[in-house]
């Protein structure tokens, strides 16, 4: 190819970790990032099963919530909603857990620039 695109790919060979690969592109110079996002369904998986570890029912969570239904426990643990941050801290207590044994935080790569 073109010297601009050896010179690319030499960046793209020299760059030191997985979050950052350069393209040169007519002169312009693209920064790839993986970026993390929450894995809603993982994570309402692993709060189910923490729960169950934990020899918990929902109605036990509920009651612990103070919930007046079991609802929004129902949605963390089918990924269609997540605990709010005080609830997480809640629900890492209640497990016997760190709230990143229950968050599942995946990436992916995006073009940044």
């Amino acid at each position: 190819g073109t010297r601009a695109h050896r010179g690319a790919e030499a960046l793209a060979h020299r760059a030191r970790d997985g979050t950052r690969a350069f393209l040169a592109h007519e002169m312009e110079v693209v920064y790839m990032m993986n970026m993390p996002f929450v894995n809603t369904a993982a994570t309402g998986a692993n709060i189910n099963r923490l729960r169950i570890q934990a020899g918990m029912t929902v109605k036990d969570m509920q009651m612990i919530f103070g919930f007046t239904t079991p609802q929004a426990i129902y949605k963390w643990i089918h990924g269609t909603a997540m605990p709010t941050i005080d609830n997480m801290v809640i629900l890492a207590a209640m497990l016997g857990v760190t709230i990143d044994d229950i968050v599942v935080v995946d990436t992916f790569t995006r073009k940044c620039g």
